[in-house]
């Protein structure tokens, strides 16, 4: 199985001089198996590089899934070439909006719309098949796609994918659990009970992360930034290297840059990480931070 990273930014698209090692473009991961079967994991902007790609070879048939429906997932969708070309088939899974009670069709519909962009839905040359997924099981292809509920602002899905006996965990946009309701102070039965269940979650996220050969995580932010951004559905590298530890996993790549981070900041950044998990565990876990159009072979 083989990894390639198009789109490692979070929130915006951010191109320029200071994000040329990096990236700027925003989330998509492309996944093959030993059947050459692809499945790609969201639709940031940097889809468009991938569609262009699957062009050049050929491809008919594709799979998608969504973690979540925020901009910076599918804001590369319309400019997905492989859609416009008939003859080609594509299935997309993903949650759907149930904050305004609306299917994943919606809304990819809503966005391809002529009060946003020049080409409506029902235009594509494509033919496209949405399904509605809120988690567990989804065969796709030869792989084998579990997907779990994480802490975000809106309903997104991790995904364990497993094939030719390799595993890699992509956690999409997540938070770590954390009680948000009581006083740290606070030693009531209650708040203890708080802590519990968000202690409980944390366990299931790693659970679903266990020995996998590739952890795919949300860094968003530093410690320091983690500080003033709680409750933003990003994790911070503490957490994101201690889950690596808890599931016991070979490699954690940290994705989801902030658009603010330059190239130069990220290198410092990886530099540090790779000394902390040391001091963390003596059991060797290899870390670096996402960078565009890298394959990494598991």
């Amino acid at each position: 199985m083989n990894v390639t990273i198009w789109g490692c930014r979070g929130s915006i698209a951010c191109p320029g001089k200071n994000t040329l090692k990096y990236g700027g473009n925003t989330t998509c991961i492309e996944v093959r198996n030993n059947n050459d079967d692809v499945l790609i994991l969201d639709a940031g902007s940097g889809i468009r590089l991938l569609g262009e790609k699957l062009v050049k070879e050929g491809r008919k048939n594709i799979s998608l899934l969504f973690s979540h429906t925020h901009w910076d997932h599918l804001s590369g969708f319309p400019f997905f070439v492989p859609i416009y070309i008939p003859g080609n088939e594509m299935t997309v899974y993903g949650p759907p909006d149930m904050v305004n009670d609306k299917s994943l069709a919606d809304v990819i519909g809503h966005i391809l719309n002529y009060a946003y962009f020049p080409v409506r839905q029902e235009e594509l040359n494509a033919k496209i098949h949405y399904n509605d997924h809120l988690g567990g099981l989804l065969p796709i292809d030869t792989f084998q796609v579990t997907c779990r509920n994480m802490n975000h602002k809106i309903l997104c899905l991790g995904s364990r994918i497993e094939a030719d006996g390799k595993v890699f965990f992509f956690t999409g946009d997540h938070e770590s659990y954390y009680d948000f309701i009581y006083d740290p102070d606070d030693t009531s039965t209650e708040a203890e009970d708080a802590r519990g269940f968000a202690a409980s979650q944390n366990d299931l996220v790693a659970e679903a992360a266990k020995d996998a050969d590739l952890l795919i995580c949300d860094c968003q932010y530093t410690d320091e930034d983690y500080l003033t951004r709680r409750g933003w559905g990003h994790s911070c590298i503490n957490d994101a290297l201690n889950l690596a530890v808890k599931a016991n996993v070979k490699k954690v790549i940290l994705t989801h840059h902030d658009p603010n981070r330059h190239d130069d900041n990220l290198d410092r950044l990886e530099v540090e990480c790779k000394e902390r998990m040391k001091l963390m565990t003596s059991v060797p876990i290899e870390v670096s931070f996402a960078r565009e159009q890298e394959t990494m072979e598991l």
